[in-house]
C-alpha cells in the first residue's frame, strides 16, 4: 500500500514537470509570431518611396504622386503623411522655388498604417506658382526649365526621395515624359493600393489599436 502511495506521487510529480515544461514552450513559441503582427513606426529601412510626375505647361499645375511601400517582412508600420511632417521642395538649379505643402492642404497629421508589403500613394498638387518661402499661391509663374522635386519626412519615415523634370511651353515632363494634371490649387490626396501579387494580406487597422481585422487598403490612424 505504502509503495503504490509512493508511486502515485512520484508519477504526480513527474507529470506536473513536464506540464509546466510544455506550457513554458508553448509561450517562448507564441511571443515571436505575436510581435510579427505588432505595428511600429515607419522607418528608412522598412519604408520605401518613389515619386512621379504629372504636369502641364510652364506656370501651370503639377501633380507629383508619392507611392510608399512598406517593405518589412516582419511588421505593419505607421506613417504620417499630412503637411506638419512631409515637405516637397522644388528646386531649379539649386535654388528653392516652391514647396506646395507649406500651403497647408489636407489636414496637419494623417497616420496610415501600412501592413507587411503593402504600398499606398499620395498625391501632392503644385499650383506652378513660385516663391522664396512659405505658400507659392500667391507668387510669379515658373518658367520654362528643368526642376527637381524633392519629398521628404520631417520624422525621418524615410528617405528623401527626388525627380527630376522638366517645365515647357507645351506639358511638364518627367524625365521621361509625364501625363498632364487639371488639379487647379494645391491639394493633399491619399489613395489605397492593394496588397502586391504574392504579398501578406493580413490587412491593417488603425495604429493605436491591435491589427487583427483583414483590409485591403491603408488604415488612418486616430
Amino acid at each position: 500500500m505504502a509503495v503504490a502511495v509512493v508511486l502515485i506521487i512520484v508519477v504526480s510529480a513527474v507529470l506536473y514537470y513536464v506540464m509546466g515544461k510544455v506550457a513554458s514552450h508553448s509561450e517562448a513559441q507564441s511571443a515571436p509570431t505575436q510581435a510579427l503582427y505588432t505595428p511600429t513606426a515607419c522607418s528608412p529601412d522598412m519604408l520605401d518611396v518613389s515619386l512621379a510626375v504629372d504636369g502641364s505647361s510652364a506656370g501651370g499645375t503639377v501633380a507629383f504622386t508619392a507611392t510608399l511601400t512598406n517593405r518589412s517582412e516582419t511588421n505593419p508600420c505607421v506613417v504620417d503623411v499630412g503637411w506638419g511632417n512631409t515637405r516637397l521642395e522644388i528646386t531649379s538649379g539649386g535654388q528653392h522655388m516652391a514647396d506646395p505643402l507649406a500651403c497647408k492642404p489636407g489636414s496637419e497629421s494623417k497616420r496610415l498604417l501600412l501592413d507587411r508589403k503593402m504600398s499606398t500613394t499620395v498625391t501632392v498638387a503644385w499650383s506652378g506658382k513660385i516663391a522664396a518661402e512659405g505658400c507659392p499661391s500667391g507668387g510669379r509663374s515658373a518658367g520654362t526649365g528643368t526642376y527637381a522635386a524633392t519629398y521628404s519626412f520631417t520624422d525621418s519615415s524615410a528617405k528623401a526621395t527626388t525627380v527630376t523634370f522638366a517645365l515647357g511651353n507645351g506639358r511638364a515632363a518627367e524625365i521621361p515624359t509625364a501625363t498632364p494634371s487639371t488639379t487647379p490649387e494645391p491639394t493633399l490626396t491619399v489613395t489605397p493600393d492593394t496588397h502586391p501579387e504574392g504579398a501578406d494580406a493580413a490587412g491593417t487597422a488603425p495604429a493605436d489599436e491591435v491589427a487583427t481585422a483583414p483590409a485591403t487598403g491603408p488604415s488612418e490612424a486616430q
